[in-house]
């Protein structure tokens, strides 16, 4: 499961990315990520553009890796960067460079909302035989984490279009196309805001999933009820902080509870 919606904590003065996407995500507590983060830094020498992946703020443990790519033709067309495996991390992804003034040391990268030990607060007992079909034995739950995050950054910014780089353009917010400039994910201040509803929603699919019977009646679809309410709950009430110049200091603040859609 690609994690394909991250939220990237780049300084765009210094370099524009965009469409970043993360394969072979471990969201198990041996994972290889910092509780859902990673840590970017690029530096280019000529033409040429080496990104390196860290699991660590320091830098001192690399996921991903980049080969030496050519970017002369950023202003032209976005460019591809593939990003291998670096010290048998199992991550491998890839990225697309806008603009480049001046190298990234150690940007931020929000790869995954929650990761299995959020999940099994709700459920602990992922190893058994009825969760086998949703419970992988190497990524853990991470194909449910990638699911909850990409769906409470929709959320989040269909809820907070103009807080989150106002509502533009159709194709501003066309997830694929390669000059999407909004929704600016990195205007949320803390992501972790976002966790209890992911978690209920990792925890609703999964149960749905692994639920086998034709009634409504079994300890499964009981408990995806549950997650399914209390996940409505914590959506209702979510509350998100944002950074809406970008100067790293907290703006304005949005509630999902004072949103009233407009009959067109």
């Amino acid at each position: 499961m690609s994690f394909d919606n991250v939220i990237n904590y780049e300084d765009r003065t210094e370099m524009r990315t965009s469409r970043w996407s993360f394969d072979g995500i471990i969201t198990k507590d041996s994972g290889n990520t910092a509780k859902g983060w990673v840590w970017y830094s690029a530096v280019k020498t000529g033409d040429n553009l080496v990104v390196t992946v860290y699991k660590d703020a320091a830098g001192a443990s690399s996921v991903a890796l980049s080969a030496s790519t050519d970017i002369s033709t950023y202003e032209t067309a976005p460019v591809l960067v593939a990003l291998a495996e670096a010290n048998s991390s199992g991550i491998t992804g890839q990225l697309f460079v806008h603009d480049y003034t001046s190298d990234v040391t150690l940007a931020p990268i929000m790869v995954s909302l929650i990761m299995d030990d959020d999940i099994e607060l709700i459920y602990a007992r992922s190893d058994e035989t009825h969760m086998s079909d949703v419970y992988d034995s190497t990524n853990g739950y991470a194909r449910f984490c990638a699911k909850a995050t990409e769906h409470m950054l929709m959320f989040a910014a269909s809820q907070f279009a103009e807080q989150m780089g106002g509502f533009g353009a159709e194709e501003d917010h066309n997830l694929t196309g390669p000059a999407r400039l909004a929704p600016i994910w990195s205007s949320i201040v803390a992501p972790e805001q976002m966790k209890d509803a992911a978690v209920y929603y990792a925890c609703w699919l999964a149960f749905l999933s692994a639920d086998e019977t034709d009634g409504e009646d079994s300890m499964l679809a009981f408990k995806a009820e549950q997650c399914k309410a209390e996940y409505d709950a914590a959506k209702s009430s979510l509350t998100l902080v944002f950074d809406t110049d970008n100067d790293e200091d907290a703006d304005t603040v949005g509630a999902a509870s004072d949103i009233i859609p407009n009959r067109v």
